[in-house]
């Protein structure tokens, strides 16, 4: 603060101080809305009043009480993890004024991205389903042995679904490819609602260069959606033996291709949990194409990979494994031939 004052009279500069810290404080009230602040881990969200106090948004109550007034364009608020019923120590802004700024995910996402319930998503896409494509895959290290022929597969597509994981060295980056090829292809992420904030801070780059192409779905798990989409039972069925973050995994994929109907999936080779939506999607007719890619490392679990080697030798049409290429390709599968 830099204000004219008598340097012979303290009090009077401390007069002098006082008022424009008041008046800035109350432009921050008046010019700025409140906003939202979400715990991913413990699905709660917080309203952030007068840029300082933490309510339950549910319940309105004071919970936590900052050290310092924090500007509105703040989109991080750092928690004390345990306490106060914080499961996780920050908190990611999913609501509020927005921004414009270069480096500003939450005010990116908000002017460039797309948020879509899962019913208008449905209603939207009612008459694209055969142009909707699942892409899955390993996270990271794979190889780019395949991307000329993978590409020109999902330009038969006009829609591609993840299940946001992150732009990474692995199959997600196929999707910037992807948006490049048609300014009308859109991709489209089914995350759990409290992860969407995540999701937008890790991305809002590609929704900057892709403008309105990259939408979200926000899902309520682990609330089951209608009972007409089984989740339940196909946990029950499938996955049942495996622990709760791969039963998670699971679940969030099959919801998202019940929701979508869509018939193809590409997968860039990928895990034992991808094998088992693809067991429970072939009661649907869901077609998949793998490619046998691996991630530089050798696999100590059961694959993608192994399981379409082991379902296109016992002649199931509803997968292909396109092999060949990738000079690692041995570690793509964990049982030998």
């Amino acid at each position: 603060w830099h204000m004219m004052a008598d340097l012979d009279s303290p009090e009077a500069a401390e007069s002098d101080l006082e008022e424009p810290k008041k008046r800035f404080k109350q432009s921050l009230k008046t010019l700025v809305p409140d906003s939202v602040f979400v715990d991913a881990k413990a699905r709660k969200a917080y309203k952030l009043k007068d840029h300082k106090y933490l309510h339950d948004r549910e319940a309105n109550n004071l919970v936590w009480t900052l050290k310092e007034i924090v500007s509105h364009h703040i989109n991080r608020i750092d928690v004390p993890k345990g306490s106060s019923g914080f499961k996780d120590d920050k908190l990611l802004r999913i609501a509020g004024p927005v921004v414009e700024s270069e480096d500003d995910w939450f005010a990116i996402s908000k002017l460039y991205g797309k948020e879509m319930e899962a019913a208008e998503f449905s209603e939207k896409f009612a008459d694209t389903t055969n142009k909707i494509v699942h892409l899955k895959g390993f996270g990271g290290h794979v190889a780019e042995v395949y991307n000329d022929t993978i590409l020109a597969d999902l330009n038969k597509f006009k829609v591609l679904v993840w299940d946001g994981d992150d732009l990474d060295s692995g199959f997600t980056k196929i999707i910037p490819m992807f948006l490049c090829l048609d300014s009308s292809k859109v991709v489209v992420s089914f995350k759990k609602r409290y992860e969407v904030p995540k999701f937008n801070s890790r991305w809002y780059q590609v929704m900057r260069d892709y403008p309105q192409q990259v939408i979200v779905v926000p899902i309520d798990y682990p609330v089951i959606p209608p009972s007409a989409y089984n989740i339940s039972g196909e946990i029950q069925e499938y996955v049942a033996e495996l622990p709760a973050w791969a039963q998670e995994y699971f679940a969030l994929g099959r919801i998202a291709i019940k929701t979508t109907k869509s018939k193809q999936v590409v997968a860039l080779g990928g895990g034992g949990i991808a094998a088992k939506e693809a067991t429970a999607g072939f009661q649907d007719g869901v077609k998949w194409t793998v490619y046998a890619l691996s991630r530089g490392r050798v696999e100590e679990f059961p694959t993608m990979c192994d399981f379409a080697r082991e379902q296109v030798g016992k002649g199931n049409g509803n997968i292909e494994l396109i092999t060949g290429k990738d000079p690692e390709e041995g570690k793509a599968f964990c049982q030998k031939n």
